[in-house]
């Protein structure tokens, strides 16, 4: 196994026995056994090795086709992971996990918003518009489920990211903003 890799399983090891707060550089390089330089050799510090590690969870999902199934998908690979992201959430790397959700959860938004027939009313930054705005309370509402919940209920949880993007819902957001927009 190559060393950052190495880095990588042996930081998410520690975390899920003694928690994020009781690992840092020192200690990680400790169980390593290699020295502090190797480490830093690969990763600025913690934060990117975090950035690095989800970064190949999105890895995973960066090719996929986003259809309907897709937030199934996330949710499955969330449910899989759920005491390290729970780690991640509650602790100074949240903002790290949040981008990543949003990383995973603005295509399908996008998708779900350009299905609907009410988008030809918006131009393409229109459209961003309302996906970073739909987005942002997806991520909310996982962050705080994740938190939460130990056992994800995926269903139901991908039932409660479909109200939000519900086609009448939408539809309604959509003339909304379009005739807002047009009125400023």
């Amino acid at each position: 196994m190559k060393t950052n890799d190495l880095i990588k399983v042996t930081f998410l090891k520690e975390i899920t026995t003694k928690g994020i707060d009781a690992v840092n550089v020192q200690s990680l390089c400790g169980v390593l056994n290699i020295k502090r330089q190797t480490f830093y050799y690969y990763y600025r510090d913690i934060y990117d090795l975090v950035d690095s590690i989800l970064g190949d969870y999105y890895d995973d999902f960066k090719d996929k086709e986003i259809n309907i199934y897709y937030i199934s998908e996330v949710l499955e690979a969330i449910k899989e992971n759920i005491n390290l992201f729970t780690e991640f959430i509650n602790s100074s790397l949240h903002e790290l996990f949040e981008s990543f959700l949003k990383k995973l959860i603005i295509p399908y938004t996008a998708y779900r918003i350009q299905e609907n027939k009410s988008a030809d009313l918006l131009s393409n930054d229109n459209i961003r518009e309302i996906t970073e705005f739909l987005s942002r309370g997806i991520i909310y509402l996982l962050t705080d489920i994740v938190t939460k919940e130990s056992d994800l209920q995926t269903s139901l949880i991908r039932n409660k990211i479909n109200v939000y993007l519900d086609p009448v819902l939408l539809t309604d957001l959509i003339n909304l903003y379009h005739t807002n927009r047009r009125n400023i």
